[in-house]
């Protein structure tokens, strides 16, 4: 005869659970699988679509020559303006750093003449930056005129 344990519904029920465990995990993991790598072809499939439209797209404009030094033009600007807020970032450090350039003139109004000149500089050169990455872009992406 059977033991005792092995005869009561919830030790067969785990059993049973136990040797099948294998098999019903790979099988339902197949299942799991099986979805998400239809769900991942569904998305690679709505993803080259639109890739491909853009590329079409590219492949009948392709960038002109202004477009082209238009970029490289407007990112001149880009190193001044990281200049300028590297250099005012510098002179922070300092207890006095403005004798040493201005030694007649007091620190405080050496400190705002030098804080305005990089604060114009940065402005006026960050602008320049966006405006013209800006243009470069639609230019780029076929407007004609900005």
């Amino acid at each position: 005869m059977l033991p005792d344990w092995f005869t009561k519904p919830e030790s067969l029920f785990r059993t049973a659970l136990w040797l099948l465990g294998p098999f019903l995990t790979f099988f339902i993991g197949r299942v799991i699988l099986r979805r998400y790598e239809s769900w991942e072809a569904a998305r690679s499939e709505a993803s080259a679509r639109i890739n491909l439209d853009f590329l079409l797209y590219a492949l009948d404009n392709p960038p002109t020559l202004l477009a082209s030094v238009a970029y490289i033009i407007c990112f001149l600007p880009l190193p001044i303006a990281i200049g300028m807020v590297l250099s005012a970032g510098y002179l922070v450090h300092f207890r006095n750093p403005f004798t040493a350039i201005f030694p007649r003139i007091s620190p405080e109004v050496a400190g705002t003449i030098l804080s305005s000149v990089f604060f114009v500089n940065y402005i006026l050169f960050a602008l320049l930056t966006v405006h013209g990455i800006r243009v470069a872009y639609r230019l780029r992406h076929g407007q004609k005129w900005y």
